[in-house]
């Protein structure tokens, strides 16, 4: 259908990209800095408060859940953090720092 009409394509598709991947190679020290500010806030908080949920973490640090729930994978998947028990009833472990770029 787009193709039908050009100027509804032109008007739909934005030039840049949607999405950047917040481990991407390209983005600039500025970005990567920000995105380091955010997962630590993120370990400082879980390890003041390890029962935390994601719905009040979110909160607290004034982000959408989807992003927190990104963040938090990539945390766990290098090791940083770990969250032990059931859910709903278990806690959050701070297992190491996020180490310095």
């Amino acid at each position: 259908m787009h193709h039908l009409i050009p100027w509804l394509n032109h008007r739909c598709r934005p030039s840049y990209p949607r999405h950047r991947h917040f481990d991407d190679p390209h983005l600039n020290d500025r970005d990567s800095y920000a995105i380091d500010q955010i997962r630590r806030q993120i370990l400082r908080l879980l390890k003041k408060q390890p029962t935390l949920s994601l719905g009040k973490l979110a909160i607290l640090l004034d982000l959408n859940i989807n992003t927190l729930k990104y963040h938090i994978r990539v945390l766990q998947a290098n090791g940083n953090l770990k969250y032990i028990g059931r859910p709903y009833h278990g806690i959050w472990v701070v297992q190491a720092p996020l180490k310095r770029r």
